[in-house]
């Protein structure tokens, strides 16, 4: 089945263990990404936000009953997960809700909801919809222990914009820790992963004991333009 959420993905020695520090979900990721892109004068090409938690599958079967009436839904089942998928359109405001629940066959798994709000581009109707939107999500279907996910892509043929927005992202954010990979493998599309760690945001992975939770990856493109997809790292996970 289709993987979920996989925008950024780090390489290496990834541990499963997402760090809170006991703090509230912040909104400020996506608001802050999309400020440095506008700074930058770049256009963003696609945003998306992602909350996941384990939730109790008695209160999912809740918010199942809840959704089934009002969005679009579809049902899949394998041997291991039964899967619900349901999507809401705000053509207005250019952005898609979704929520995707996930119960597991096997009693030793936890039950997973994960909701997904994304766009086709960035204004200031857009961003107060989702300011508004994510509000009432956390509000209503998370705790403060559910994990975010922020990122956005944008593409230029200018590489001094690039070059810009990287070394904003760096330095409006303190980033620390930085490492760089460099792909020289001939022809491939992928020219450079940068990821590291910014106090400023609450959540974070561990690689190798140090904190992550920055990371951009850099991509050619084959009209020529190089692509920049800039966030939180999210882990790849596959249903």
């Amino acid at each position: 089945m289709k993987k979920i959420a996989i925008i950024l993905i780090l390489i290496l020695f990834m541990t499963n263990h997402v760090s809170a520090h006991n703090k509230p979900l912040s909104q400020g990721e996506m608001i802050q990404l999309a400020n440095l892109t506008a700074s930058s004068k770049l256009t963003i090409d696609h945003w998306q936000v992602t909350l996941k938690e384990n939730i109790p599958k008695a209160r999912l079967q809740d918010y199942i009953n809840e959704w089934k009436n009002s969005y679009l839904d579809t049902y899949s089942e394998d041997e291991n997960v039964i899967k619900y998928t349901f999507r809401n359109v705000h053509k207005n405001e250019n952005l898609v809700e979704s929520y995707i629940v996930i119960i597991p066959k096997n009693s030793s798994y936890q039950s997973e909801l994960i909701a997904v709000v994304s766009g086709q581009d960035w204004n200031t109707t857009t961003k107060h919809k989702y300011q508004e939107l994510q509000k009432s999500i956390i509000r209503h279907y998370f705790s403060e222990n559910a994990t975010k996910f922020a990122c956005l892509t944008t593409a230029s043929d200018d590489t001094i914009k690039g070059v810009y927005l990287i070394n904003s992202v760096k330095e409006k954010l303190q980033l620390q820790q930085i490492t760089t990979q460099t792909d020289n493998v001939e022809k491939s599309m992928h020219k450079k992963i940068i990821y590291g760690y910014t106090p400023l945001w609450t959540q974070n992975f561990n690689i190798l004991d140090k904190p992550v939770n920055v990371n951009i990856a850099i991509t050619n493109t084959t009209n020529g333009e190089t692509k920049l997809t800039i966030g939180t790292p999210i882990l790849i996970t596959e249903y």
